[in-house]
């Protein structure tokens, strides 16, 4: 079988919005340096590639243009946006295992649904990483509400709610200093947020992992929805977070409760397919 190669934009209404995923479909894996090779060649936030097990399962991994990552939100719905569109299977639900464990994905006519892992906090960030990290970010500390917290919810990311959209346009941050306090601190990046009447936006940042800024992020709105039901007394099942803007790519999140579990989907959309190079073994 040729290796199939997709580029596809999830959380996307329209092509050039979201967040743009690479995805390749194999019969088997790749030897892990050229799929690193491929995902630095491509330069998405994120490369998916992604094996048959059988007609319901499916194993997908995922690399940035640096490291291998064990969940991606975005690259998910992209993977099973691909195996769709490649014919391989139909609307329905599925089986991804992934390196966070086995998690299902629900496909509708023109939207796919990825199960997250349950989320969990990690822990409160100290008063002086509070300091330190407003300093990193150019904000000051007193737009900070709430207190900022690690939360895996499939990654592990520091969530970070500030006072306003203003605010939040107006982070400048010092990737050299941040990528140093995200890998201190054990974590991917950074997921800031603002909440202001019924809308929530949302800024990622993982300049740890060669990702400045991400326009759209399943995982880690995924921790947000956490945050929001367990330090915010949000109430309701669904959220809508929108991301992007500030990188002129706005995109629309949807992370949902259903049966005790936290799905995070969207739109998926179409940007190019074709095949790899024989060349590569």
């Amino acid at each position: 079988m040729k290796k199939r190669i997709y580029v596809v934009n999830a959380f996307a209404d329209s092509i050039f919005s979201g967040n743009t995923a690479g995805v390749v479909i194999l019969d088997e894996f790749l030897d892990e340096k050229t799929m690193r090779s491929i995902a630095a060649e491509l330069r998405y936030s994120e490369t998916a590639f992604v094996k048959k097990l059988d007609k319901k399962r499916f194993k997908t991994r995922y690399f940035t243009p640096n490291e291998e990552v064990d969940m991606c939100g975005h690259a998910t719905l992209a993977v099973f946006f691909a195996l769709k569109d490649f014919g391989t299977i139909d609307k329905g639900e599925y089986i991804n295992i992934t390196k966070s464990g086995e998690l299902s994905v629900v496909i509708s006519e023109d939207e796919v649904f990825a199960e997250l892992p349950e989320a969990r906090t990690v822990r409160e960030l100290s008063m002086q990483e509070i300091k330190e990290l407003s300093d990193i970010m150019r904000i000051s500390s007193d737009d900070i509400l709430s207190k900022p917290r690690i939360i895996s919810s499939g990654l592990d990311d520091i969530q970070l709610l500030v006072s306003s959209k203003d605010v939040l346009l107006s982070i400048d941050n010092d990737n050299d200093r941040l990528s140093d306090f995200s890998k201190k601190l054990g974590v991917v990046g950074l997921h800031a947020f603002c909440i202001e009447g019924k809308e929530v936006n949302a800024r990622n940042f993982a300049p740890l992992y060669a990702i400045d800024e991400e326009p759209a992020t399943g995982t880690s709105n995924g921790g947000l929805f956490h945050y929001m039901v367990e330090y915010l007394e949000y109430k309701k099942d669904r959220v809508s977070v929108f991301q992007g803007e500030s990188m002129n790519r706005r995109s629309k999140i949807v992370v949902l409760k259903k049966d005790s579990k936290t799905y995070v989907g969207g739109s998926v959309k179409l940007l190019a397919r074709g095949e790899l190079s024989s060349e590569i073994q």
